[in-house]
């Protein structure tokens, strides 16, 4: 897994979605989007002087991330840098490229957050000012309190509907006046969302499965799915990824509140990719489910040297077989983790081969464990950090830049599947 940053000079102010297609270019070399500027050769050379160069450092310095934290070389040109740096030393490099680029006059770009910063400290986000944000947050929380009072006052017939606008109205508010709760809240309102869909789909059902279709209109389960579909099933999504699906109803509206982890809350892990020619990839097996699914004895491999860790408290299982390579469980108490091997390319090949290696947090379908359960980050780091070691300790597997469609795919806001 690692943590990128580019930087270039900024002769003019980008939005974060401009940036980001800037990004884009850049990381497919593509550099007339940006200007050549001396403060880039500078920037670059107090950088290395300060971190190596990867392919520069002595043998007996490799995996001290403390003097090298990159993952792979840097990509350079007299325009532009972009870093590629291990995560366990993301909130430092990012601290360090900040201040640096900051001084130089630079725009930093940042694809996991999809922000752009300049050296005055603004951004390109166009997002939610606070002062919009306790505006709102104050009219959700006085509808909340009317709703409630309101039913003191008055009961209705259907005082547990109201009791519910009510929270909908008080979570929304905590939500505008803590943006840190902000994707808890995102995902209760979208269960919320989803059961209230489901209920309705069920209550008509059991209330009069017969009856005729009379138009979208009225009541008809057949009306129901329909809501179920294009508001039940988004809201779901939005309770277990915590963000809204860009292809939902209304899409546009939620994709720039996609909820944030935070670099150091990550559990989604955008892999290392390596580079080998020690792991079977030129025959294809009569068990493998496709072409591409090398890297069983690479798995293994990956799985045996990482066994050290069961003195930590690590389970693994057996190695499993999926389309698009090999991975296995690790467990660290109840907190499954799941470390996969994706084979890059669609076969085999005479060139060394390569892999994307990540570990992820991976609860399966377990909903209370998406919705309120937190791993143990100290052991998922542990785990990615050892598997990393792993990999770069063996002078045979060298680490590589991520395939340019890796890198598109990684931008995508962290839409993984």
């Amino acid at each position: 897994m690692s943590f990128d940053l580019g930087v270039w000079y900024p002769q003019k102010r980008i939005s974060n979605e401009e940036a980001r297609e800037l990004y884009v270019r850049l990381c497919d070399g593509d550099t007339s989007g940006v200007v050549t500027h001396p403060a880039i050769e500078a920037f670059y050379a107090e950088l290395t002087a300060k971190h190596p160069e990867i392919d520069t450092i002595p043998e007996g310095k490799i995996g001290d991330h403390d003097y090298c934290p990159w993952s792979c070389k840097l990509d350079h040109s007299p325009g532009h840098v972009i870093m590629s740096c291990v995560w366990s030393k993301a909130t430092y490099v990012d601290r360090v490229v900040q201040d640096l680029a900051r001084k130089r006059g630079l725009a930093v770009y940042d694809p996991q957050d999809n922000e752009v910063t300049y050296p005055d400290g603004a951004t390109g986000s166009k997002g939610t000012s606070r002062g919009t944000r306790w505006v709102l947050g104050s009219f959700a929380l006085l509808f909340a309190i009317i709703f409630v009072y309101s039913e003191q006052l008055a009961p209705s017939r259907a005082p547990l509907a109201v009791y519910v606008l009510a929270g909908f109205c008080g979570l929304m508010a905590l939500a505008c006046f803590a943006p840190k709760w902000s994707g808890p809240v995102v995902r209760i309102l979208g269960l919320a969302v989803f059961l209230a869909f489901a209920s309705y789909l069920v209550h008509e059902l059991l209330r009069e499965p017969a009856k005729p279709y009379a138009g979208r209109s009225e009541p008809h389960w057949f009306n129901a799915i329909l809501w179920l579909i294009v508001f039940g099933m988004p809201g779901l999504y939005v309770a277990l990824r915590g963000k809204y699906p860009r292809l939902g109803k209304g899409a546009k509206a939620f994709i720039s509140g996609t909820v944030s982890q935070g670099r150091e809350e990550s559990l989604t892990d955008d892999g290392i990719t390596v580079e080998t020619e020690i792991f079977e990839h030129h025959e294809v097996k009569p068990h493998f489910v496709n072409p591409c699914c090398f890297g069983e004895d690479f798995a293994a491999w990956l799985k045996e040297h990482v066994a050290a860790l069961e003195s930590s408290g690590f389970e693994f299982s057996e190695i499993i077989q999926e389309d698009y390579g090999w991975g296995f469980w690790a467990w660290h108490g109840k907190d499954p983790f799941w470390v996969a091997l994706g084979y890059v390319g669609d076969g085999p090949q005479e060139a060394p081969a390569q892999w994307v290696i990540s570990v992820d947090y991976d609860p399966g379908l377990n909903l209370l464990k998406r919705l309120f359960h937190s791993p143990d980050r100290a052991s998922l780091q542990q785990l990615r950090d050892h598997v990393r070691q792993v990999a770069s300790s063996n002078a045979a597997i060298k680490i590589v830049p991520p395939p340019r469609y890796f890198e598109t795919h990684k931008l995508d806001l962290h839409n993984r599947e």
